[in-house]
């Protein structure tokens, strides 16, 4: 099956989710500015044929890590009520990240979009879950309210 040119998805697929900026970093990284608090970064996995989707939600808030680290495990566990989506920490700097993968081969535009939009509105849930503002019980209370948002 012949591969989509995704330089032109994805300078295509910009004014379609409303992105400030789509950048071009590497033959097969780009990064998708929403605004200045929300950029996705999408890598083109070939030898997995997968475009990466990935976002960082931030640090859980001081008191709260070892909840947060449940749900991120828990959400880990529900993949297949998430559709595939995961979340993990950053070995670098323990920020929370949401990642989600799709198949390369047959995407199109509208299916791009579609992705692209849902990733970044579950990433904009989750993390004001992962602060504590998604609910009244922070991240102890956080999974059935983020799991209601977290289908991509």
């Amino acid at each position: 099956m012949e591969l989509p040119d995704l330089e032109k998805l994805m300078t295509d697929v910009g004014p379609l989710v409303e992105a400030e900026e789509i950048r071009q970093y590497e033959d097969h990284r780009w990064v998708v500015a929403f605004d200045e608090d929300l950029a996705v970064e999408i890598e083109h996995d070939p030898d997995l044929a997968k475009l990466v989707f990935s976002a960082e939600l931030g640090h859980p808030p001081a008191g709260e890590e070892a909840a947060a680290y449940k749900l991120l495990l828990n959400v880990a566990a529900m993949w297949r009520d998430t559709g595939g989506l995961r979340m993990g920490l950053n070995p670098t700097d323990d920020l929370v990240i949401q990642i989600y993968d799709i198949p390369v081969a047959g995407l199109e535009l509208e299916g791009l979009e579609m992705n692209l939009r849902n990733f970044a509105d579950t990433a904009l849930h989750a993390r004001a879950v992962l602060a504590g503002n998604g609910n009244h019980g922070g991240a102890t209370e956080g999974l059935d309210e983020m799991l209601h948002h977290m289908r991509v």
